[in-house]
Parts: structure tokens; sequence; C-alpha cells
């Protein structure tokens, strides 16, 4: 039997309930495996003890140990971990690819946020992750009974259409006549918005504005947003999503992407483990762009032109930094996007391959 023949043989079944399915992420990683693997989709744990032994994928833990209000539950959680290892004295396998360690969406994290994460890490076969500085630091946790390596990042997450679409060629448009700074997303309080805005105009560079792009689901946070903008020109708020292959679109016509995170409160652990999706597409976009200096953004800004700050009192001056290089547009250069997700395929093939019809066993003495 042939490695391709082996990892089609063990159903990979990837654990994720994205709301709007399927997600980006993982209609790109779906194409970079092609019919590599047996791959499914389910959004819980649901049948899969009446099934025959493969390989549980694990992505965003949050939604499975969470209430039908969204709060997280301390016994959910338990019962996720319970699950997990029935399912290993089973026979399945357990493989956690880590996004970020914990829920990047709430102000503290709570018990049942690191009774999940722990309760994965004891469990899990394998660990994967996008850099390799959360690697290391997973590695130093001493917590994962399994290996831990790294299965790198992409950017854009799907190619993009030929031209801007009639939603967003007005906006992108107005992008490309003037000294565009982008943050582009997902609104969410651990981006902290309007601490940007604040020192966007603290910055006070000439000729610039500050384009907020993306829906925002916290309507308190959206209310602020659209006070403190109020009659102030020079801040563009446009709240529509943007569609996967609009996304380049958006970056081509930025003269700077700003990608900025907490890393204080409930997104401390942001100064050890992260992986900032909006820093992975400006690098693939070929975009200077403006962050925290974080471990991760650190590793993946190499080579590429960007102006990190230590604290948010220094996003001002990272942003004048940032306004004084070269205009770039139309004469970037652009990364193979393909081979990005192909490497992210491949470590994923990769554990499939060693796994497939062996007898279950201790993970550390299974080489990846």
């Amino acid at each position: 039997m042939t490695r391709a023949d082996r990892c089609r043989a063990v159903p990979w079944v990837v654990i994720c309930d994205y709301p709007n399915w399927p997600s980006p992420y993982f209609a790109q990683f779906e194409a970079a495996v092609a019919d590599r693997l047996d791959l499914r989709f389910q959004p819980d744990l649901s049948g899969l003890a009446e099934q025959p032994p493969g390989i549980v994928n694990l992505h965003r833990l949050k939604r499975l140990y969470r209430d039908a209000s969204g709060r997280p539950d301390l016994n959910l959680a338990h019962g996720l971990v319970r699950r997990l290892g029935a399912l290993r004295d089973r026979g399945w396998r357990v493989v956690w690819t880590v996004h970020n360690l914990y829920p990047i969406d709430r102000a503290r994290l709570t018990e049942a946020d690191g009774t999940a994460t722990a309760g994965v890490l004891a469990l899990a076969d394998a660990v994967l992750c996008h850099t390799r500085s959360d690697a290391a630091h997973i590695r130093s946790l001493g917590a994962s009974r399994g290996r831990v390596e790294t299965c790198g990042w992409a950017g854009p997450p799907a190619p993009a259409a030929p031209t801007p679409s009639a939603h967003s060629a007005g906006i992108t448009a107005a992008m490309r006549d003037s000294h565009a700074f982008l943050i582009l997303g997902n609104i969410a309080r651990y981006k902290d918005v309007p601490g940007l805005v604040e020192e966007f105009r603290r910055a006070d560079i000439e000729d610039s504005r500050l384009y907020v792009v993306g829906p925002c689901r916290d309507a308190d946070l959206e209310a602020s947003i659209t006070r403190l903008i109020h009659h102030d020109e020079r801040v563009v708020r446009w709240a529509r999503r943007v569609e996967p292959d609009q996304v380049r679109h958006f970056h081509d016509a930025a003269r700077v992407a700003v990608c900025t995170y907490r890393a204080e409160g409930g997104q401390r652990f942001f100064t050890q483990a992260l992986y900032p999706s909006s820093v992975g597409t400006a690098v693939v976009c070929g975009v200077p762009l403006v962050a925290p200096r974080l471990r991760s953004v650190v590793e993946m800004t190499q080579g590429h032109p960007a102006f990190l700050y230590d604290t948010p009192g220094e996003l001002s001056g990272a942003l004048v930094r940032a306004a004084g290089t070269p205009d770039t547009r139309g004469r970037r250069p652009e990364r193979d996007e393909n081979a990005q997700w192909k490497k992210i395929a491949e470590a994923h093939i990769e554990v499939a391959s060693v796994w497939a019809g062996r007898p279950h066993g201790t993970a550390r003495g299974d080489r990846l």
C-alpha cells in the first residue's frame, strides 16, 4: 500500500463549528489536501465513538465547551476532555491544530478555558502550530504528551477575483487615491480599534486616512467606534464583510496594513502564543505593516517591511515611521500562496502517514 493509499484509508475528521461554513481557512485547506486525505468535517464529537477509529483533528476549541448563550462552561470543558479520552481508548488519535492557545474574544480567561486547553494538550497525540515560536512556547509548558510540530502559516484564504467587486470597487479606488492605512477583518475588542483611532489621530500624518474595514458582531463596540469617528473624515468605517476573493484588492490599495492586537488582560497570552492571520495576509500581499512586537509577529515579518511597537503608547510612532517609507503600491513582490497552503497540508498529511495502519501506542515513539 502506498503512502497516499494509507492516508486515504484513515478518516481525518476536522472538528470546527464555524458559523458560516465553509470557512475561508478550511475551504483553502481542503483544496490543498485535495484527495490525499479522507477528509471529513463536523461541528462536534457526536457519533465518532460508533465509527471505526481515525484521526480527530481539533482546531478552535471554544465552541466545544460553551453553553447555548456562548458562555464558557466548566462542566462542558470537563465533558470535552472525557469524551476525547474515551475516543483515544477506542483507538482514535487526537491532533490539535493550534490557531490560538486560548479564546481570543474574551476580556478574561476562565477556568473552563484553562481546563479545556490543559486537557487537550494532555491528551493530544500531536500538536501542530502555525509558527515556530508558538510551538516553542507550547513545548516549554511541558503539558503535551505528544509531539509538538510547526506546520507553517499562509495568507489570503482564497485566490483573488480578477477585479474588485461592485461592492468594494468604490472604497478600494478611494484608498488608492489617499495615503491609506488599512485594518481589515472582524472588528473585535482584542484588536482595540478605538485605541488605534486615537493613536492614528495623535500621529497626525499629512494626507492620510485610516480605513477600518470589516463587520463587527459587538454592537457596543461598533457604537463606540461610530461615536469616536463621527465627523472625522480621516477615519473611514466600512462595515461590510469582505469576501475572501476581495481581500487582496483591499491590500493592494493600501499603503500600510495595520495589525493591532491587545496583549494584556484576557489576551496577555499573545505575548507567548498567537497566530496573527492579519499579519500573514499583509506579508503575503507584500504590504508594509504596523503591528505589536510579539513573538509570532517578529517571526512572520522576517525580511518584510514591518514597523513594530512594544507598548500601545508607541503605536503612533510606528504609524509615523511606516508613513515615511516609499509607496510600494503597484510594485510589490507576490509570494506563492498555494505553496504555503501546501506546506500546511503536507504537515497534516505526514501525521496521517505516520499513524495510518499502526497500532495505537505512545505518540512520543512515533516520529512525525
